[in-house]
């Protein structure tokens, strides 16, 4: 309940259109405004476009126990240079309550994403993971414990591909670096010919920071991205305060 379900479609001038649809619980919640930028109080980070998708609600005792959706987009939005990630943050009664983050074709993949719409395949024929729309970002100080997301786009010449990313075990000789590999299974029978995109996920929760970084295998290729982490504000001060205190500790500075 109440996370976005998020979904962007790449228009021929290079822009995209932003649609996000909300499951909510009551008849008294309604769609409000869906816009760029982050809710007030809140830091994020750079290489991320924020939007924020209000729900207004209205609590009183004609409220119908109607599980329903409300949705709202945006055409045109046109992300700026560097920016490979969409964060979507639902806001209820003043207060963030969830968030989804996904990850968008780079120029390199726009440019072949303009080619996939004239019907080309991919290089190889088959799959082919976008390594630049690789990302990990943990997301927390919002509701509950925080989460690591890791995502990617991989193109498939039509349909009935599938595609996922799995935690390799044991890890490598790093502790610190979170080490997934994409598995790619072929369809089997008779298959939909237009190309689709698949955006497979890893998810962990509760993420405990023991990872900075993320590898993922790809054939004979390797990419390796960083975790970015996006709070709250008060949440973002006490975890920069915990950090301090380990680095005070660790380095022998206690009083």
């Amino acid at each position: 309940m109440f996370e976005p379900r998020v979904r962007l479609v790449l228009q021929a001038d290079g822009t995209f259109n932003l649609a996000v649809s909300v499951q909510v619980p009551t008849s008294c919640y309604w769609a409000g405004q869906l816009r760029a930028g982050l809710p007030g109080g809140m830091v994020g980070i750079p290489e991320i476009s924020y939007f924020t998708f209000t729900i207004n609600h209205e609590a009183h005792e004609f409220c119908s126990q109607l599980v329903h959706d409300v949705s709202a987009s945006l055409s045109y939005v046109r992300l700026e240079a560097g920016h490979s990630t969409i964060a979507v943050l639902v806001v209820v009664d003043g207060k963030v309550i969830h968030g989804t983050v996904i990850s968008v074709p780079g120029e390199k993949g726009l440019a072949l994403s303009q080619s996939l719409r004239l019907g080309h395949r991919p290089p190889s024929g088959g799959a082919v993971l976008l390594p630049d729309t690789l990302t990990a970002t943990a997301l927390g100080g919002i509701v509950g414990p925080t989460v690591l997301t890791v995502s990617c786009l991989v193109w498939a010449p039509s349909g009935g591909y599938r595609a996922a990313l799995t935690p390799v075990r044991p890890g490598g000789f790093n502790p610190r670096i979170l080490i997934l590999e994409l598995e790619i299974l072929s369809p089997k029978g008779p298959v939909i010919e237009p190309v689709c995109v698949l955006r497979p996920q890893y998810v962990e929760q509760p993420f405990k920071f023991q990872y900075s970084q993320v590898s993922l295998i790809s054939d004979n290729s390797v990419v390796t991205v960083p975790i970015h982490m996006i709070y709250a504000l008060e949440a973002a001060r006490f975890r920069r305060a915990e950090l301090m205190k380990d680095f005070v500790s660790a380095a022998g500075l206690n009083p």
